[in-house]
Parts: C-alpha cells; sequence; structure tokens
C-alpha cells in the first residue's frame, strides 16, 4: 500500500543530535502523543533522496516500509540526511521487527 508522506526535509530531524559518522537509516515517532506520525531518516544526495513510498503488513501490522529514490535524472554527489515524515494509516501498528527497506528498523 502507498504511505502517506507528510513532510520531505533536507537534514535531521528538530532536536535530533548531529553526529559525525552516522549513516544508518533511523526512525523516530514526532512526539509521544502521535504514534501515527514517524520520521524516518535515510542519507544520501540531497537531490535525489530515498522516500518512503509504500509499506507491507501482516494484518494490521506494518512489517515493511519500502523506499524509493525521488527526484530527477541527474543527483548531487553530496552525502547527507533527509527528513521524511509518514502517516501509519488508521487501523495500523507498527510491527516490533519493523523493516526499513531491508534493514530492522532502529528508533532514536
Amino acid at each position: 500500500m502507498l504511505i502517506d508522506v507528510v513532510s520531505v526535509t533536507s537534514g535531521l530531524p528538530a532536536g535530533e543530535p548531529i553526529s559525525t559518522g552516522e549513516t544508518e537509516i533511523f526512525a523516530k515517532f514526532v512526539s509521544p502523543e502521535r504514534q501515527d506520525e514517524l520520521a524516518i531518516v535515510t542519507f544520501g544526495s540531497s537531490t535525489c533522496p530515498a522516500i518512503p513510498h509504500r509499506f507491507m503488513a501482516v494484518g494490521t501490522a506494518v512489517t515493511k516500509i519500502v523506499l524509493a529514490v525521488s527526484g530527477g535524472e541527474e543527483c548531487s554527489a553530496d552525502f547527507g540526511p533527509t527528513t521524511t515524515v509518514v502517516t501509519i494509516p488508521e487501523g495500523f501498528t507498527l510491527a516490533s521487527d519493523l523493516l526499513i527497506d531491508n534493514q530492522r528498523a532502529v528508533f532514536h
């Protein structure tokens, strides 16, 4: 199923400390009150970032979020974080072993 993208911004989520060398995809809830909004941080080209595109579920448990490269035909050779905020559809929850692309989700 397609995932509802709320926003895509270059950089880390507000309040996330900048750490040198971190290049792993990670996720965090936008706020403790909003367990249906998830910020997913990916690393790569700033003009062609990998962003959440769709999700897979078993029953009502979201088991995998699939990324797709966005942008045009030419991508910059820089390397940095992109934060995409997505909404988990009503009636769904995140599986405890959630995958983002083919990596086990790391929550900050």
